[in-house]
Order: C-alpha cells, then sequence, then structure tokens
C-alpha cells in the first residue's frame, strides 16, 4: 500500500491502472515496486502484479490520481529499453541508479568498447550489444575510478581519459598516471594540472596499451 495521511477533500474517485513490466524491471523486481509504491501520492493504492503487467489501484482526488499515475509511468520510462541498431539501450539514469552514482556516459560507452562491445552514448542512453550485467559491471568500475579521482587536479578531459584506463584496465589511478607521463601521453601544466595534448577518445587506447605494458614490465622484473 501507498498513500498519505489525512482526509482528502472534494469527490474522490478510484481508478485502475495497467501496464506492461519492462524487461530491466524483472531484473530486481523488489526495488522496482518499491519505486512504484514511492512514486504514488494518494489516500490510498495497491499496487499488483499480474503475469507480465503492472496493476495499480489509486483512490483518491481526481487530480491526486492523474499525478500518482504520471509518477508511476515516469517510472516505467526509467526501465524502458527500446531498439537499438547496437542492441539494447539503457537509459543512463537507470544505470546510475544501479551502481548508485552519477555515471558519465561517454566514459562508460568508451569502456564498453575497450572490452570489445559496440557502444555509443546518445541522447541519455548507452546502445551497446553488451549483456546488462557487463554494462553494470564497467559502470561500478567507472565509479570506483572516479572516487578514487576525486582529488585529482586535471582538465576535464584528462580526467575523462585516466578513469576510462583506469577502468578498461583495471588498475588504479596512481597506476594509470604514472604510465601516461611516463609515456608522455599525459602532461603537466605550470601549474601541475595533468593535461591532454590530443583529444582523450584518441589517446585512450593508447594509455590503456601503457598502463598494461608497465604492468607486464613490472612482471617480467620481479
Amino acid at each position: 500500500m501507498a498513500g498519505l495521511s489525512g482526509r482528502p477533500r472534494g469527490r474522490l474517485v478510484r481508478r485502475l491502472f495497467s501496464a506492461r513490466i519492462p524487461p530491466l524491471a524483472r531484473a530486481d523486481m523488489e526495488r522496482f515496486l518499491e519505486r512504484v509504491s514511492a512514486s504514488v501520492k494518494s489516500h490510498g493504492a495497491s499496487i499488483r502484479v499480474e503475469g507480465d503487467r503492472l496493476i495499480v489501484e489509486v483512490y483518491g482526488t481526481p487530480s491526486t490520481v492523474r499525478r500518482s499515475w504520471a509518477s508511476v509511468k515516469r517510472v516505467l520510462s526509467e526501465y524502458a529499453q527500446p531498439a537499438a541498431a547496437s542492441g539494447a539501450a539503457y537509459t543512463l539514469q537507470f544505470i546510475s541508479r544501479e551502481v548508485g552514482v552519477a555515471v558519465p556516459g561517454d566514459v562508460l560507452a568508451a569502456v564498453l568498447r575497450l572490452a570489445g562491445y559496440r557502444a555509443e552514448y546518445r541522447d541519455g542512453r548507452i546502445e551497446t550489444d553488451a549483456p546488462l550485467e557487463q554494462v553494470l559491471e564497467a559502470a561500478s568500475r567507472v565509479r570506483e575510478a572516479l572516487e578514487e579521482s576525486r582529488a585529482l587536479q586535471a582538465t576535464r578531459t584528462a580526467k575523462k581519459a585516466v578513469v576510462a584506463a583506469s577502468s578498461a584496465a583495471g588498475r588504479g589511478v596512481g597506476e594509470v598516471l604514472e604510465a601516461g607521463l611516463r609515456s608522455g601521453l599525459l602532461g603537466e601544466d605550470e601549474s601541475g594540472k595533468i593535461v591532454l595534448k590530443r583529444p582523450w577518445l584518441e589517446v585512450l587506447p593508447e594509455l590503456v596499451k601503457a598502463v598494461e605494458g608497465g604492468i607486464r614490465g613490472q612482471e617480467a622484473g620481479s
């Protein structure tokens, strides 16, 4: 049940709404239903699942009923998975909610491409042929790199390159910085801020190779 305390004023109505449950929602139905329940703001409501349908019955004033259903539809839209030429499309809002932090879409798409998948970021969605679990795993690595690089003094594009390389190579931000400076792919300005001399997407594959080359060199010398 979901609702607001207090006696509603004005004419009361009861409306029954039905919608197909998006496939992405089925990955965590408990959380999906919690979000649907929290979105309903009325005197009373019941929410249930019948097969592949979400059934929402809302009781309240006509305006509260309309607002509640509009809120439920917004939740449903976040789980929408429209067809995409490269496979599937996942909203960045959904991905960010799943991993607990706002993930840069262009960085996540770059990490997925380096893992061998097709991936593009456009219109707030990641279009990719990667399975959802791989998308969320890559997003979690991006989250970790973002947290580690929080205090990093770098230009916006340099930070994107460092975070993406760290996520793709599975190495710490410090190792990426060391490999990047050693190889000349990263530089420092007069204030000590990390900078790039070329576009970050162009530098990224080379930066990952530099990091991996450094790792192999350490293993050979040990």
